[in-house]
């Protein structure tokens, strides 16, 4: 059965359950169809090789949603779709859109910059860095005024700068002389070297132990920049893969091209879930334990998402939405819902 689940609010913050209501996933599979109507309609909806119906099968099921409200969207979907478990048990972490401060120029020497991406260094990723500069070179060439850099922002806070790398995508509440606004960024492209946890570095350096997670490495962070920022500033250059941005006229949407809706769209492998299909996804929060089962659309891909039954939850905008991403790491199962 579908679960229904909180309707994606226009606003900058989310918050748990995380699109609980029909109308997030109303929204969520409105968002899938606009894609899918565009397939061709005899393609086969393969994973692996395995085939989940042609593309035209889907389409029906969409025109069959079209202009119904989110109870009747949820009815349909009931009505047309039942689930097949993958056979291997799943994993699910999670990630979310942070909202940043920033001005549009630098007002302190603790701003760091968010940087489009330099002409030069488009071919970077595809040659995997081979010669081109990583984050402590790029920060280096910067303070030196050298390399054809563009400033789009200045942001005030570098771990918050640095889990914007991360995630790829976010919200940045711009000062711009005296008035303020919300900017989207999204991904632009990267400078091609390997990313490297810096939660794996602090274990390395004996500075954490145990389960580390996002919300401890923060809290280590925080501990030690007042006093010792050229240790934190080592600890980022320890990841030498650095993300370059664009300004977005709208929300920087996920792989699939579409907006992500908070608790209802997932990132996947996409050899093995086609991207804009619903999957039955079955796993709790890490943060407080609760049960997490509900009808998810497959619309994001993510470099650490790979395998069968591999999902990353997308929990939205905000500090609770990273609060509950930061720590997320659970078993579960996954499933597709496939056309009766």
């Amino acid at each position: 059965m579908l679960l229904g689940m909180p309707a994606l609010a226009e606003v900058m913050e989310d918050a748990p359950p995380f699109g609980l209501e029909a109308e997030a996933l109303a929204g969520a599979w409105g968002h899938s169809c606009e894609v899918i109507l565009k397939k061709p309609a005899a393609g086969l909806v393969k994973t692996g090789e395995a085939a989940l119906g042609r593309w035209s099968d889907w389409q029906r099921v969409c025109q069959e949603t079209t202009g119904k409200d989110a109870v009747g969207v949820v009815r349909t979907l009931n009505k047309r779709l039942r689930v097949v478990w993958m056979d291997k048990p799943a994993k699910f972490t999670a990630y979310y859109k942070p909202i940043l401060t920033g001005s549009r120029v630098r007002e302190s020497k603790n701003q760091v910059p968010l940087l489009a991406m330099p002409a030069r260094l488009k071919g970077c990723e595809k040659a995997k860095g081979a010669g081109c500069p990583t984050r402590a070179q790029i920060g280096r060439e910067m303070a030196a005024g050298r390399g054809d850099y563009e400033v789009l922002m200045w942001l005030d806070d570098p771990m918050g700068a640095f889990l914007l790398h991360i995630q790829g995508s976010g919200t940045v509440k711009v000062r711009e002389g005296k008035t303020e606004r919300f900017v989207n960024v999204g991904f632009a492209g990267k400078n091609g070297h390997p990313y490297t946890a810096i939660g794996k570095v602090l274990r390395e350096q004996g500075e954490l132990s145990g389960d580390i997670d996002m919300p401890k490495i923060v809290g280590w962070v925080r501990a030690h920049e007042a006093d010792e920022p050229e240790k934190i500033r080592a600890l980022f250059e320890a990841n030498e893969s650095y993300i370059f941005f664009v300004e977005t006229a709208g929300e920087a949407p996920g792989a699939m091209g579409v907006t992500l809706t908070a608790g209802r769209s997932v990132a996947v492998d996409r050899t093995v879930v086609p991207l804009g299909l619903p999957v039955l996804v079955e796993t709790e929060l890490s943060k407080d334990g609760s049960r997490f089962k509900r009808v998810m659309m497959a619309q994001d891909v993510g470099s650490a998402i790979v395998g069968e039954a591999r999902g990353d939850l997308f929990l939205g905008h905000g500090e609770a939405a990273g609060e509950y991403a930061g720590v997320q790491n659970a078993g579960g199962r996954m499933g597709f819902l496939v056309i009766k």
